[in-house]
């Protein structure tokens, strides 16, 4: 569970940054003047989401066949050993 907390902590880190660098960068970052407004935010959130949907229906439409199984951690393998596999 911690590392999937480290995980999502570095992703809203990102997402704060990459924000406040098309806000606030104006002429070291060249992105744009003052900022995007409404519609341009808009815009690029509908954009770059579209790689979050597509994942999302791999995710969804992958037969469980297809996906390797690595177990949990502390399940029981089959050389009769516990935890992580070597």
């Amino acid at each position: 569970m911690q590392h999937s907390t480290w995980f999502i902590a570095i992703n809203i880190l990102i997402v704060f940054l990459q924000w406040a660098i098309v806000q606030f960068g104006d002429r070291v970052m060249a992105c744009s003047w003052e900022g995007l407004n409404v519609a341009q935010w808009i815009w690029t959130i509908l954009i770059s989401s579209t790689g979050l949907l597509i994942s999302l229906l791999i995710k969804v439409t992958t037969p469980k066949w297809m996906v390797a199984d690595h177990g949990e951690e502390g399940e029981e393998h089959a050389d009769g050993k516990e935890g992580e596999s070597n």
